[in-house]
């Protein structure tokens, strides 16, 4: 590994935190820890008419409960409303659509999904994009023009897994190797979630009061994880690790948002422009966030960004009654009352190591590093 790992941890202040993100925090401190990288704690409040202080409060409770340091970012709550909020960087943001402007790849759209035949399948239908449309403020958003050949491998070099393998061919390990077989993997996975039954009592409060049941045979509910139905696909995460996967961007997003009607910038640019500036090389994420890392990579090399070279891990996602934990379908609040552990355990049976010596941060990332880089 030549490049030194950049990553952040970048949570959005519109919800409490759930378990899927405690999952992505540890997965993403472990990547960037194990290889001796900087992490930066960024809270990412653009979407502003949902912001609450209170889901940046329980953000540092949550951070502190875990463990996790940075090397930068803000210390509490204060630091952030008054130096850290992505209102201070609305220039920066203003910049990139300009430049993008300029380079004539985008153009105003004042349509809305509710517009009979402006989308299809979910994709935008270019009705707009021939219109020569002007920014409005509350009439017309901004949409960025996709080729339709545009087609975006997003992957990771950063980390040799063929290597830590023990196969530099690259072929799959069904044998042995550093992770054995992915069945024999599973099945570790299953036995450990049945033993986590014995670390916690019947479940943990949500903020606000609802408790839940604790069944670890079925589930992990302990500090709130909620009912975690962990399917074949989802068990056993090393495997995701190196998986490198080519995106054709216009069939799976088409034209996308990049600055709203309410004149603030989309996610995808906001979030872009960030990294470029904390020279965030990797990122730790959702596979349902794969269309956004492609968008973004897409954008980055329109901007000539040093993000077009950002690497991707893109983790399975935890379910709470046959749906993805997260906080519009509001997934169970992570309990602080109910501790660490068994987040730590939870994550290193998710990737295939000992979970009966990882009580603690530090016990964790030490058997991650033994397995993943040396």
């Amino acid at each position: 590994m030549n490049q030194k790992i950049t990553s952040r941890i970048a949570p959005t202040p519109s919800g409490f935190l759930h378990a899927g993100n405690v999952y992505n925090f540890l997965l993403t401190y472990l990547f960037t820890r194990a290889f001796d990288g900087k992490l930066y704690l960024r809270i990412d409040d653009y979407d502003l008419p949902r912001y609450r202080r209170q889901y940046v409060e329980n953000i540092f409770l949550v951070l502190d409960m875990l463990g996790i340091d940075f090397d930068g970012g803000p210390g509490g709550v204060g630091e952030f409303e008054t130096k850290f909020s992505s209102k201070f960087r609305l220039g920066a943001y203003q910049n990139a659509l300009k430049k993008l402007e300029q380079k004539g790849v985008c153009y105003a759209c004042e349509c809305s999904h509710s517009m009979k035949n402006s989308f299809k399948n979910g994709i935008y239908m270019r009705v707009c994009a021939d219109k020569n449309l002007k920014f409005k403020k509350d009439e017309t958003a901004i949409r960025l023009r996709v080729l339709d050949v545009a087609e975006i491998c997003v992957r990771q070099n950063l980390i040799n897994f063929d290597a830590l393998c023990g196969k530099p061919d690259g072929a799959a390990n069904q044998t042995g190797g550093l992770w054995g077989s992915e069945q024999k993997a599973q099945n570790g996975v299953a036995n450990g979630l049945k033993n986590l039954e014995k670390l916690g009592d019947s479940g943990g409060a949500k903020p606000g009061g609802e408790k839940f049941s604790f069944n670890a045979t079925e589930n992990l509910n302990s500090a709130n994880l909620g009912v975690l139905n962990l399917t074949d696909e989802t068990a056993f995460e090393a495997e995701k690790f190196a998986q490198a996967q080519s995106v054709n961007l216009a069939q799976i997003l088409g034209d996308f948002v990049i600055w709203k009607k309410d004149d603030t910038p989309a996610y995808n640019l906001a979030s872009l422009v960030d990294d470029e500036i904390l020279g965030v090389n990797l990122l730790v994420r959702g596979e349902d966030l794969l269309a956004c890392s492609a968008a973004q990579k897409y954008m980055a090399q329109m901007l000539g960004y040093d993000f077009a070279g950002a690497n991707f891990i893109h983790h399975g996602l935890l379910a709470h009654g046959g749906k993805k934990l997260s906080k519009s379908s509001s997934a169970p609040a992570v309990s602080v009352a109910d501790g660490a552990k068994i987040h730590y355990k939870f994550a290193a049976l998710k990737l295939g190591l000992d979970a009966s010596k990882c009580d603690a941060l530090s016990n964790l990332l030490e058997m991650f590093e033994e397995k993943f880089s040396r």
